[in-house]
């Protein structure tokens, strides 16, 4: 009954503003903040945008993408300490992938964008770690046990690193409690489904829709319903509708 809400204090994606980029607690029975984690160098620097989240309440550990710089920030919520790990690994950082939307190529001022890690998902026995680059088609996953430890050897974390395949450009991601991994997929307007146990990687389309413009963030319900933002990127900075938010009925 918490609700976790990362801001990237980093305007029109620009540099970040100093001492600024934070993770609230939000307690939705009070319907107030509860709690403040403040990112600060080194283990973010100015380049950085803090992006998604996933939250371990069983061993109270936070976990955050940066888009900006690429890397994982792990946080300890009990001790409030920070470290930084695979800033310097090609798994989180951006593949040099043209994002293509209706046949046209995604660019921001004329460039095409180089955005490094940015969906995130957890398994739900907090085993696992999967992440994937925007600008990249490549999904990854990683053991927790070193990860989450602070006294593990940067340099031997690789060796914990699991490349799953190709599952195409991927924004928002989802561990959906069945193995399964549930990614938003921007060039195809779809929701995807990634199974990574005996299906040799198998990628299952969810739901295609037009209506789906940049499909972003996840969330299930507690009637098995699936959330999704519609974030509308490719169109800033004028996007053509509304944003909003669709729910996607499980299979009766």
């Amino acid at each position: 009954d918490f609700l976790w809400v990362v801001d990237a204090a980093a305007p029109d994606i620009g540099d970040i503003v100093p001492g600024e980029p934070n993770l609230v607690k939000i307690d939705l029975s009070r319907g107030a903040g509860v709690d403040t984690f403040f990112y600060e160098e080194p283990q973010i620097t100015k380049k950085s945008y803090l992006n998604d989240v996933r939250i371990d309440t069983v061993r109270q550990l936070a976990y955050l993408t940066d888009s900006g710089t690429g890397g994982i920030i792990v946080t300890n919520l009990k001790t409030r300490k920070n470290h930084r790990v695979l800033g310097d690994d090609p798994s989180t950082r951006s593949e040099g992938t043209d994002v293509v939307i209706n046949g046209k190529p995604w660019r921001r001022d004329g460039q095409k964008p180089s955005v490094n890690s940015d969906g995130i998902a957890l398994s739900t026995d907090g085993q696992w770690l999967y992440y994937h680059a925007l600008t990249g088609r490549t999904l990854y996953r990683i053991k927790t046990q070193h990860l989450a430890d602070p006294a593990y050897p940067a340099d031997e974390l690789p060796r914990d690193i699991q490349p799953l395949g190709n599952t195409g450009v991927c924004d928002g991601m989802l561990y959906d409690g069945d193995g399964r991994i549930l990614l938003a997929d921007a060039e195809r307007h779809a929701i995807m489904r990634y199974l990574p146990a005996g299906a040799g990687g198998k990628l299952q389309t969810v739901i295609q829709s037009d209506q789906l413009q940049w499909p972003d963030t996840f969330s299930v319900g507690p009637d098995g319903a699936l959330y999704v933002s519609i974030s509308q990127i490719d169109t800033q900075p004028h996007p053509p509708g509304p944003y909003k938010l669709f729910k996607v009925l499980p299979k009766r």
